[in-house]
């Protein structure tokens, strides 16, 4: 999902069908969800590098894991640079009849994924319109990309 020109904001990773998930395939993809995550972040965070932090801590980017169940979580950055991450909910996908109730769980993830979008929309409209240069610590004062990310 795009917000804006280039402003990745939500990627998605299957493992594949539960039953046949290693731990290092899930280990892996784990990582490189990871990985993509900061990738992005530091995609948005980029073309606001004279942002004040307080505000730019409020942005966010979020993936979807497939790993037996849906988990939808969300990855920032901190005042102090330091990028973080978290689940915000997760729901199992409903495969027989009997589990259909399963399926509320499914809406409920897709309503709260709904609202963090419009959430970032508005944050980065907000952004677009900030005027006034930078008075604390901006975004290229804190911005750390990995050593082990700088050549992707």
């Amino acid at each position: 999902i795009l917000i804006g020109v280039d402003r990745e904001i939500w990627q998605m990773e299957v493992s594949g069908p539960p039953s046949t998930s290693t731990n290092h395939h899930t280990v892996g993809d784990t990582k490189k969800s990871i990985q993509t995550d900061i990738l992005n972040l530091v995609g948005v965070l980029s073309n606001h590098l004279d942002l004040d932090v307080k505000i730019a801590k409020d942005i966010k980017v979020f993936s979807t894991q497939v790993i037996g169940i849906l988990t939808m979580y969300a990855f920032s950055m901190q005042e102090d640079g330091i990028f973080f991450t978290y689940e915000l909910v997760s729901a199992e996908l409903p495969f027989d009849f009997h589990s259909r109730s399963k399926y509320m769980a499914v809406f409920r993830l897709m309503a709260i994924f709904h609202d963090e979008i419009v959430q970032q929309k508005a944050i980065m409209d907000k952004i677009d319109r900030i005027l006034v240069p930078c008075e604390g610590k901006c975004v290229r004062d804190v911005l750390k990309i990995p050593a082990y990310l700088r050549d992707i």
